[in-house]
């Protein structure tokens, strides 16, 4: 070795430092024992991160987008679940940005305690408890996993008035404490249904259903028209049902105007189960009125029933009445037609004496023309001269 090589060996080398970072996953936090089957795990990892990739004993690779039928898998922005029937066993591996790795069970859903609603309409509450036995999941996190809908279909039979109905809205029950609940209201037509509940958790469902049969609502409403413009509208509620006591029914009625403006009244019945609710018209704009109904069975039990939409149809306003053309009148000359007359009146009965004297005169002329005989002697001509009776001198010459 030359002298030179001796003193670059001999020279410090300065070491780079690095900072480890702390909550960067260390190879042993990542790595789990799989002892025996199936495998169930929850993989907590950085909020929106990529989901992990499992690395087996034997250095094969499980993605969440690729993997065998046997591998159930569900992601989100922060969790991974993954279930294998028959893991191989040995130590396996979590890649990407793990938090924490937890043992899972799953989330199990008992029964439900189903509502025992009697009529069309009833608004109910359907509840159901549920159990995360390994208490891995925080409340948070099962609120975003669990998905529970409920529905009801038609199971009619006879002359059911459910005939045509095919299915209701799926209803979503909501995390109540260590429930998850729904409040809605069931169809108007009475008849026989099917009520169905599901649950999903992940890659976990169950489902339930339960018989049910709804009979018609107990009340009758109807919509006496107005007699006329100043009359009031009318809303009249009539009890049907000899098992209700009237005194204990209250509806609360909203009352939909017009732009987009509401109003609330509540109605009580009578002794005679009647009950009538006047509000003043105005002509041309219809009311729309929803609510529900509260009342006491003969067992004493609370109920509710949604009133199904009714309109109160106003009379139509009266017609305005067009304006009136303005008569224009025209301007006329001082001499009117009569005068016109008046004064054509004699040059008209002049013609007419004019022309009855001409045809008189002509008449008078030929009648005389055919008188005279025509025997009758003509006068001698004078010899060599006229008689001329002006001249004085020629008749004395004459005689």
């Amino acid at each position: 070795m030359t002298p030179w090589a001796l003193a670059l060996f001999a020279l410090p080398v300065a070491a780079e430092t690095v900072t480890p970072d702390p909550k960067a996953p260390t190879f042993l936090q990542t790595l789990f024992q799989v002892e025996q089957a199936p495998l169930v795990k929850v993989f907590r990892r950085e909020a929106g991160s990529d989901p992990v990739i499992l690395v087996g004993p034997r250095g094969d690779k499980l993605y969440e987008s690729r993997h065998p039928d046997a591998v159930r898998w569900y992601s989100n922005t922060s969790l991974d679940i993954v279930s294998i029937e028959d893991p191989e066993l040995g130590p396996w591996q979590a890649l990407g940005k793990v938090e924490a790795i937890l043992d899972y069970q799953g989330i199990a859903f008992a029964e439900p305690a189903w509502p025992s609603p009697r009529y069309a309409g009833e608004e109910v509450r359907l509840c159901q408890p549920y159990q995360e036995a390994a208490h891995a999941l925080t409340p948070e996190e099962v609120q975003h996993l669990v998905v529970a809908r409920t529905w009801l279909t038609s199971a009619h039979l006879g002359q059911d008035d459910n005939f045509g109905f095919s299915s209701s809205a799926k209803v979503s029950l909501q995390p109540d404490g260590s429930l998850y609940c729904a409040r809605f209201s069931l169809p108007d037509l009475a008849g026989h249904y099917r009520w169905h509940l599901e649950n999903k958790a992940g890659f976990d469902k169950q489902a339930f259903s339960h018989d049910l049969e709804l009979k018609k609502v107990p009340f009758e409403v109807t919509l006496p028209p107005p007699a006329d413009v100043l009359s009031p509208h009318l809303y009249q509620l009539h009890l049907l049902a000899d098992d209700i006591l009237a005194g204990s029914v209250r509806a609360r009625l909203v009352l939909h105007l017009g732009d987009n403006q509401t109003t609330t009244r509540i109605l009580r019945l009578d002794e005679k189960g009647l009950g009538e609710l006047r509000y003043p018209q105005e002509p041309g704009q219809n009311v729309t009125v929803t609510g529900s109904i509260g009342f006491e069975d003969s067992s004493g039990q609370t109920r509710q029933l949604k009133l199904a939409p009714r309109t109160l149809v106003a009379m139509p306003p009266k017609p305005v009445a067009a304006p009136k053309p303005e008569v224009v009148v025209e301007a006329k000359s001082s001499i009117s037609g009569l005068w016109w007359l008046l004064a054509l009146l004699p040059v008209l009965f002049g013609s007419i004496w004019w022309l009855l004297r001409r045809r008189n005169g002509e008449k008078a002329v030929s009648e005389s023309v055919l008188e005279m005989p025509e025997t009758q002697p003509q006068a001698q001509e004078n010899d060599g001269f006229l008689l001329d009776l002006s001249r004085p001198d020629d008749f004395n010459e004459k005689i």
